[in-house]
């Protein structure tokens, strides 16, 4: 009994730290994608990480040619 007391307790655990976890706002900011186009088309790669490569390609890179 004591066995399954703590099985119960674990999975409670469990569920309110990840319900926690999973509303913690996150700071303004600090996801670098959300700095916009002059972090997305700096290079290639950071493009490719934010998944802006078309916007970069259509907007920035060919007028910088």
């Amino acid at each position: 009994m004591k066995m399954n007391m703590l099985s119960i307790l674990l999975v409670c655990l469990t569920l309110v730290v990840a319900t926690f976890a999973a509303t913690v706002p996150t700071i303004p900011g600090s996801e670098k994608c959300s700095w916009g186009p002059s972090y997305w088309c700096e290079s290639k790669e950071n493009a490719l990480l934010c998944q802006t490569v078309h916007h970069c390609e259509a907007h920035v890179w060919n007028k910088e040619n």
